[in-house]
């Protein structure tokens, strides 16, 4: 019997950590942006009062902003320069609730492959001034393609070829958020680069 209420108990621990999650899209075209989200779950009855994550110094942050969560807790959201050490606080007695507390946007570089982007170093406060653990959420990957790779599948081929055609025809949305978008230039390029040449979109 004890082992159980041993184990009722450790359960309602671990459902109740506060997480810190980051997630963002699964790809992003070589040298362009995209917007990441912080999200906060786990924090009811903790009367969590402000946080702290850093990110990658090796990567491209923007100033954050408040997200949802914040602005109802009246918290501001700042980074140090870079965008890496990251503080959410305010000046009042207003405890969070779960939702997104913050999105940063990321300049994805040009060396195409999978890039990781930890949080690390998080830290809470309750309202009163106690420490609150905060445990990372799943580590938020995403795949640098070339803007001439159409669907961000990974590799070039016949397939981005057709879908760029199609959306160029109107027959389905376009997903280019490079430029010159879903035109012409930009299917000869992806055609050109299928075929092995330098992909001119860069």
């Amino acid at each position: 019997m004890k082992r159980i209420v041993i184990f009722l108990a450790l359960a309602r621990i671990l459902a109740a950590q506060v997480t810190l999650t980051l997630t963002g899209p699964p790809a992003i075209y070589a040298g362009q942006t995209a917007v990441l989200t912080i999200s906060l779950s786990g924090s009811a009855g903790q009367n969590l009062a402000s946080m702290q994550w850093t990110l990658p110094a090796s990567l491209n942050f923007s100033a954050p902003s408040a997200g949802l969560a914040s602005l109802l807790a009246s918290k501001a959201v700042s980074c140090n320069q870079g965008a890496c050490s990251c503080v959410a606080s305010g000046v009042n007695s207003y405890a969070y609730a779960d939702g997104t507390v913050a999105t940063i946007v990321l300049t994805a570089g040009t060396t195409l492959g999978t890039v990781s982007v930890p949080l690390s170093g998080l830290l809470g406060a309750s309202t009163t001034a106690t420490a609150v653990a905060i445990a990372s959420g799943p580590t938020y990957s995403f795949l640098t393609v070339s803007p001439c790779d159409y669907n961000q599948d990974g590799s070039v081929n016949y397939v981005d070829v057709l879908a760029l055609i199609n959306a160029i025809q109107g027959n389905v949305a376009c997903l280019a958020t490079f430029t010159p978008g879903c035109s012409m230039n930009s299917l000869k390029a992806v055609a050109t680069y299928a075929r092995g040449s330098p992909c001119t979109l860069l």
